[in-house]
C-alpha cells in the first residue's frame, strides 16, 4: 500500500495529493483526504485512513512537502516550514508504528543530497526517526532533482510520477540513483 501524507493542514493537500494519487496508480481520487492528528492523508487504493497504525513493512509513505537544494525543512504552498523533528513528531502523532521498517520517501525538490553532496531533508528526517527509535530510519528515501506534482500518462496510458531533469521531465519508474537514492542518517 501507498500512503500519501501531506502534513500540513492549509487546505491546500488534495489538489497536491490529487495528481500525486494519479501518479503512483491512477486509482479513485476520494472527494476529502482524512485528516489525522496533523495533515492529510490518503492511500494509492482510494481510502481515507485515520492515520499510519495499520503501516507495515511492505507499505510506502510519501511525505509531501516543497523543499530546496541543502534545506534541512520542508514547506506547504504558503512556505510555512516545518523541520525534520517535526515532520518525525507529526508521522508519530499520526500513528507510525515504531517497529515497521517501511520506506519512507521525502517527495520534495532537492530532499536527498545535491551535487555537491549536501544532505537534505531526507537524511535529517532519517537521523530524527533513529533517534526517535523508528526501524524504519535506515529506509528513507530522497530526491536528488525537482518533482513534479502532477502526473502526466505514458504511452501505456498509465500516469507516472515525474522529476525535471535538465530541463527535461523523467517518469520516476525510469529514474536512476543519480535522482532518486536511498538516504543514510545524517548523524548517528
Amino acid at each position: 500500500m501507498i500512503y500519501l501524507y501531506y502534513p500540513f493542514d492549509d487546505g491546500t493537500g488534495i489538489e497536491t495529493l490529487d495528481g500525486l494519487v494519479r501518479g503512483v496508480g491512477d486509482r479513485v481520487i476520494p472527494e476529502v483526504p482524512s485528516s489525522p492528528a496533523i495533515g492529510e492523508l490518503f492511500c494509492d487504493d482510494g481510502t481515507t485512513p485515520n492515520g499510519l497504525g495499520n503501516v507495515d513493512d511492505d507499505d510506502t509513505i510519501y511525505v509531501i512537502g516543497h523543499s530546496y537544494k541543502g534545506f534541512k525543512v520542508i514547506a506547504d504552498v504558503n512556505k510555512k516550514t516545518i523541520d525534520q523533528t517535526e515532520i518525525v513528531n507529526r508521522l508519530e502523532r499520526c500513528g507510525l508504528p515504531k517497529n515497521v521498517n517501511c520506506q519512507i520517501i521525502m517527495y520534495a525538490c532537492y530532499s536527498s543530497r545535491t551535487l555537491n553532496d549536501r544532505s537534505g531533508v531526507a537524511a535529517f528526517v532519517a537521523s530524527s526517526l533513529e533517534t526517535k527509535g523508528f526501524s524504519c530510519s535506515g529506509n528513507v528515501f530522497g530526491y536528488r532533482r525537482k518533482v513534479g506534482m502532477k502526473a502526466e500518462r505514458d504511452i501505456h496510458g498509465q500516469y507516472n510520477l515525474i522529476v525535471m531533469c535538465d530541463g527535461v521531465h523523467v517518469p520516476i519508474n525510469t529514474m536512476e540513483d543519480w535522482v532518486f537514492e536511498k538516504v543514510a542518517p545524517h548523524i548517528h
